[in-house]
Order: C-alpha cells, then structure tokens, then sequence
C-alpha cells in the first residue's frame, strides 16, 4: 500500500473516531472546558507522521493534507488537501418480516400463468377458433401444454417419498448363515401413490373496434354571417374492447415402484458382483420373517464378519428405490374447448440405510475323557 493510501485509510479511522466529539462540540449549548482544540468555534486538528493533517471543521467540513497526494485521488507535487462533506444520516435498521416462501412460490407461478409469462419470456396459447374473426385479436391465455409441464414437473420434484425402514434377520448375522433382507411393511407395502394440484388461470381476450363518426354542427357561415351554414365532420375512432375467461386444469402425477437396487455393504476393498442385487418387481421389497422355511427372496451370505467396519456400527446396507412417475391431466374452459390426456415425468428415487451388524463363527475341537 503506497503512503497516501496508507493516510486515506488513516484518515477515515479517524474520522469515524472522532465524529461523535465534532458533534458534540458543535451541539454544545456553551463553549466546553478542557481541551481547546474542541471548544466549539476551534478546529479539531490531528497530525500523522510525515506531515499528513486532517483537520476536521466545526461546519462539519473535512480536511486532509497529504505531502505529495490530495483525498480527490490525483497526485500532487506539493502539498494539497481536499474536503469530505457529511453525508446523510444513516438510515435505521431494517425490520425483516417472515415470509412464507411457498405462499410466494405459488402467487409468482399463477401470476406468470396469467400472464403467459415464463423464465423464457412470454408463452401464450393462440385465439380460441371461436373468438377468431375480429380485428386486432390477441389474449393473454396460458399455453396449455407449459402449465401441464409445469405443474407436473413441480408436484413429481415435491412429493414426499415413502419413509422406508429396513429390516434383517438373523440381526446380527452370521457368517456362512444367510442374513434375509426386507421393507418393513408398517412403512411401505408396494402401493402406487399420488398428488395433484388444480389451477385456476383467468384469461382476458382483446379487439379492437373501427367506430365511425359523422358530426354535423351549424353557425354563422363565415362569408356572410346573417346565413346559416351546416359543416359535417367524418372521422374514425379505434376502440379497444376486452373479454374476460376462464381456464382449469388439474393434474395428478400417480408414482408406481418400479426398481429395488440392494447393496448389502460388503465389498469394502473392492466391488464385488454378489453384494448388490437389482430387482423390477415387488420381489425386491423382500418378505418379513415368518418362519426359517420361509426364505425372504432378498438374501445375502456374508464371509467375513463386520470387525473392519465395528465403529461404523456395522455393514451399510443401502437400499435405492426407484418410482416411476406419470402424470394424467385434466384441461376445462369456459368456452367449453375441454381436453384431457397422460404424460410422463421424471422418475423419483430414494435412498435407504440399515447398519447390519455381522459374527464370525469358528468350530472349537473340545476334547472329551470318556
């Protein structure tokens, strides 16, 4: 930093130092005692190395002096010095109401519906068939197909996923033993679900009109005012008119289980085939324990115990389920142009956790005295 920045910088912790005694010199309703410097009607004059000065007025007014360099930023040979008028009072601190985020979300979004407004600019429908045929005709109706996509597109990314729990037996389990893996049923039993949204999107149809007028008034002709004269005016005059409607659509996005991807958390060195298992039906949601002929069909036989990974708490099993996602629409208007239809959006996945603990057994030769 070169000298005269050094003395700015100096100049400011000053100034923001000794601002509160300038106002009270200035404010005092008799000439303080002590120290003249601050009597009021006296300048305050403080003094860096090297020769800098600011000098701090009682009209409020500053003053630096730097040898070789002005306040205003331009360089000087001599001595100069340039003043800092005060600025406005600050302002006080604001106050931050709490705002209810998802109350925005969805104002903004019916107000860009309305508006034919997207993140890409303006997206409007063309004029109905039936309102076609007048002059100038536009509207403001909203694509059919944006809404569609859009509010599918926000119910498939906001719905909430099952809360799936994992379940073992034998827990802990043994080496060489098969431990079976299945979705508690009391979180998940396999069924489709869904949510829907219905909007209502307002819509204002515009024209406009050629009104023909034809004025006709008398008074004095202008050659010879003892006569009447009549002067006839043809003029045209475009009037805009407007149609207020009414759109609804509701669109259910239904999600179906459509993939069990299982990794049973032992392949810790390297990937190994046998510790993952992928599944498209309901079979890979596994069976609940009954009895030990009951085998669940998600099944895995651990070789080593979970020692390596004990302060983990044991092997990460990892369950990922995918649910497809589809959409059904349903479009209404009060001109009665009613459509409906079915649409895909993207698949939803979610990801589960169980820590599965596993032993180690070891045959032990006990002799025997007979």
């Amino acid at each position: 930093m070169t000298k005269g920045r050094a003395h700015l910088v100096m100049f400011a912790l000053t100034l923001g130092l000794l601002a509160p005694a300038l106002a009270t010199a200035q404010a005092a309703p008799s000439p303080p005692t002590g120290d003249t410097r601050t009597q009021l009607g006296q300048p305050i004059v403080v003094h860096f190395p090297d020769g800098a000065t600011l000098t701090l007025n009682p009209n409020g007014s500053v003053k630096g002096v730097v040898p070789g360099f002005q306040v205003d930023g331009r360089s000087s040979g001599s001595s100069s010095g340039g003043s800092i008028n005060p600025g406005p009072s600050p302002l006080p601190n604001p106050v931050f109401q709490p705002v209810d985020l998802e109350a925005l979300d969805a104002a903004i979004r019916f107000s860009n519906a309305t508006r034919c407004l997207t993140q890409m600019g303006f997206l409007c429908a063309p004029v109905p068939p039936a309102l076609r045929g007048r002059l100038n005709e536009h509207s403001t109706r909203a694509d059919m197909n944006w809404l569609i996509n859009q509010i599918g597109h926000e119910l498939d990314g906001d719905a909430p996923l099952p809360a799936i729990q994992v379940r073992a037996n034998p827990e802990p389990g043994i080496t060489g033993i098969p431990t079976w893996f299945w979705v508690d049923p009391a979180t998940y039993g396999g069924q489709t679900f869904t949510t829907s949204a219905s909007l209502p999107v307002g819509w204002t149809l515009f024209w406009d009109e050629i009104v023909h007028h034809h004025d006709v008034s008398s008074g004095p002709c202008s050659d010879d005012p003892s006569q009447q004269c009549t002067t006839t005016h043809d003029w045209d005059e475009t009037v805009t008119h407007h149609e207020e409607h009414q759109d609804w659509i509701t669109v259910t996005v239904e999600f179906s289980p459509a993939q069990f991807a299982w990794d049973f958390g032992d392949d810790l060195a390297a990937r190994r085939d046998d510790s993952h298992a992928s599944f498209d039906t309901l079979k890979g949601m596994g069976l609940p324990y009954t009895n030990p002929h009951t085998e669940s069909p998600v099944a895995h036989n651990y070789s080593e115990s979970s020692f390596k990974v004990f302060d983990q708490g044991g092997f990460a099993i990892q369950l990922s389920v995918t649910w497809s996602a589809t959409g059904r629409w349903h479009f209404t208007s009060d001109l009665g142009d009613n459509a409906s239809g079915t649409r895909t959006f993207g698949a939803r996945s979610g990801q589960y956790t169980l820590l599965h603990q596993v032993r180690e057994s070891q045959p032990v030769l006990v002799a025997t005295s007979r």
